[in-house]
């Protein structure tokens, strides 16, 4: 049985040498044991907030009508006297992070724990509910396109001479809470919507 041989050039010259099969095998572990420790890791991106005041302004970005509210992000208007139909906002993290590498397909593992209220302070007529969602670095929240229908997000649930269904502005990914059952085609809302729900993301996909 022949010894694996590996051949090497030094100063011009070509020399040949043999290794034993036990020490090759080391050879090569310690070869990938040093491309591993060379290949620095990726940085995961953390974030925990357990409550909110104005400092956190800088890494969380309001749109539309959420604000911080002593120890709360409040995502909608909730005061008493303000007119709050149609109030509509979102909050997003501020630090972008890559969900697909492009060179391997790999995707991101991520896992969430939050708590949310919902209060309807009494009233009989409530708003629809809310999303957590990933969408594109730089997106918005547009404000023209449905009021609170869409829960903030980028679903254009206006019908128009061309186009009875609900348009997406840009891909996103969203988890839903929908307490409230929409009568409007366009919303699609299930049949028994009072309850979470995470399906209209896929019926406008269709």
């Amino acid at each position: 049985m022949l010894s694996p041989k590996m051949v090497v050039t030094c100063n011009s010259a070509i020399t040949t040498f043999t290794l034993q099969p036990t020490k090759l095998h080391f050879l090569l572990l310690l070869l990938l044991l040093l491309f591993f420790l060379l290949t620095p890791p990726a940085t995961p991106l953390n974030f925990s907030f357990s409550s909110f005041n104005s400092n956190d302004a800088t890494t969380i970005s309001r749109e539309g009508d959420a604000y911080f509210d002593t120890e709360f992000l409040r995502l909608t208007k909730s005061a008493a006297d303000v007119a709050i139909k149609g109030s509509v906002g979102r909050a997003t993290y501020s630090q972008p992070f890559l969900l697909r590498e492009n060179a391997t397909g790999k995707l991101a593992d991520f896992t969430a724990f939050f708590k949310f209220a919902i209060d309807s302070n009494n009233n009989t007529k409530y708003g629809d509910g809310l999303t957590f969602f990933i969408a594109p670095n730089g997106s918005s929240l547009d404000r023209t396109i449905s009021g609170g229908s869409s829960l903030g997000l980028p679903v254009n649930t206006t019908p128009s001479s061309n186009d009875a269904g609900p348009r997406n502005q840009y891909p996103f990914v969203a988890v839903e809470f929908d307490i409230y059952q929409n009568t409007l085609e366009t919303i699609k809302d299930p049949a028994n919507s009072e309850k979470t729900d995470s399906r209209r993301e896929e019926e406008d996909e269709r």
